[in-house]
């Protein structure tokens, strides 16, 4: 999960910078090559305490990157389809060898990322647009 501490965060913010940095100056790239890129880049030798580099820090990081992705489109379900279809794309494209660490890593940060954002910015959107258009999953006998 992202929900790491706020000194974390704190110590954390340099490199939330530098992808928010990539995500405003990479326009021409897609945001899967843009994720596929940070996610590569994350590891334990970029911070002070190498061996602190956490699952959860990773998943802040991307779910920090993926918020502010989401904060510079319009907000349309397309806009949170390609987040979600980027993260999981991404994580298929990480080798699984056991022997890589880093990886393993990567990718339960990946999937657990796309799972909290289904969770909490995806299901509260198709919400609205089911008060808006109506749910498809129930028949008129049910809404009897």
């Amino acid at each position: 999960m992202p929900y790491i501490k706020e000194e974390r965060r704190e110590e954390l913010a340099s490199r939330l910078n530098e992808v928010q940095s990539i995500i405003d100056n990479e326009v021409a790239f897609t945001f899967t090559e843009i994720l596929h890129h940070i996610v590569s880049t994350i590891s334990p030798d970029m911070f002070k305490n190498p061996n602190e580099l956490s699952s959860g820090d990773m998943n802040y990081l991307i779910t920090q990157c993926c918020l502010y992705y989401l904060s510079k489109t319009e907000g349309r379900y397309a806009d949170h389809q390609e987040i979600v279809d980027s993260l999981f794309e991404v994580r298929d494209s990480l080798p699984d060898h056991t022997a890589i660490i880093d990886n393993r890593r990567r990718r339960g940060a990946l999937l657990c990322c796309a799972l909290e954002f289904y969770r909490r910015k995806v299901a509260p959107y198709e919400e609205k647009c089911i008060q808006k258009n109506g749910d498809v999953y129930s028949t008129k006998e049910e809404e009897r």
